[in-house]
């Protein structure tokens, strides 16, 4: 090309225009959706790698729910356990949603052998017990007291299972937390309104589960105590009562151990040579007590009471 060779002017519009068509059709191209980024959770272990599933919503739940197999049904749940779970941790959940939580943990508490594995990491989970325990629970009992469902009969069914399911899987650590007393007045209420069909029945599955708490409380009462040493050697306790046995208003004793083992020889003979010998003396006890007190009592009933030791 000579140096004084000048290109057309023609020549660079064209050129220019070609460009502005290739921009306009790349500015026109579509681009794609963006999928929305899950939330970034804090995982177990610390690190920053977990991902937070969307709880799980009203139509799934009501589907398993209502499948007419439970094996089925709980499978379905544990397929879902990280939703389920991350409803379990809502601070509000709406009543007929929480219908279908309490079917679920009915379900889960009444697997069979096949299930059981399934079952139990939900069960056992930290969220579980603390949806279980927690407020929305709790909450959730004490309105029943105020309303004029008639399907509230079902739900406390449910209860009644899943609370007796919950004790023997924490036994303790959760008997002091489980909204008992809240259930208890709100079923009077429901019976009160004559909404509750077979109110004996659920009376009396409710009283099994109290009774349930009460032994689990003994039992780790008992199981305290045993753990606590006696003041001194049993052997060198007087078997005839002294004065401070019978001024003493908590003697030690042990409860008798009657669904486990003893730590060794010592330890039953502790145990039962205390109780034996509370059986003689408290009974001297109580009448200096109510002597010294002042009360009316039968002279011949107390002499007789001294006479027996």
């Amino acid at each position: 090309m000579s140096r004084g060779y000048r290109e057309p002017w023609n020549a660079r519009i064209r050129s220019d225009a070609s460009l502005v068509g290739r921009k306009r059709k790349f500015e026109s191209t579509p681009r794609k959706a963006e999928v929305p980024k899950r939330r970034r959770t804090e995982g177990e272990a610390g690190d920053e790698t977990g991902y937070a599933s969307a709880p799980i919503g009203f139509k799934a739940l009501e589907s398993i729910c209502r499948e007419e197999v439970p094996e089925n049904a709980i499978l379905e749940l544990t397929k879902k356990a990280e939703r389920f779970e991350a409803l379990l941790c809502l601070e509000e959940i709406r009543p007929d949603l929480l219908k279908l939580v309490i079917c679920s943990f009915r379900l889960l508490c009444s697997s069979n052998n096949i299930m059981t594995a399934n079952a139990e990491k939900i069960l056992r989970s930290s969220k579980a017990k603390n949806f279980i325990t927690g407020s929305v629970l709790s909450r959730f009992i004490n309105e029943m007291a105020y309303s004029n469902d008639s399907s509230f009969g079902t739900v406390v069914t449910a209860l009644t299972v899943v609370f007796r399911a919950m004790i023997q899987r924490f036994g303790e650590s959760i008997v002091h937390s489980l909204p008992i007393p809240q259930l208890s007045t709100s079923l009077a209420a429901l019976k009160e309104k004559n909404l509750i069909e077979d109110a004996s029945d659920l009376e009396k599955k409710l009283q099994d589960v109290k009774e349930l708490k009460d032994e689990v409380i003994r039992r780790a009462k008992a199981e305290h105590d045993s753990q606590v040493e006696p003041p001194q050697n049993f052997k060198e306790v007087s078997v005839i009562p002294e004065a401070a046995d019978l001024l003493c208003s908590r003697p030690f004793v042990r409860e008798n151990i009657t669904d486990r083992k003893f730590k060794d020889l010592d330890h039953y003979l502790d145990v039962q040579f205390r109780l034996l010998r509370e059986d003689f003396v408290m009974p001297l006890r109580d009448g200096i007590k109510t002597a010294n007190k002042g009360k009316q009592f039968s002279r011949t009933k107390f002499c007789k009471q001294c006479k027996t030791h």
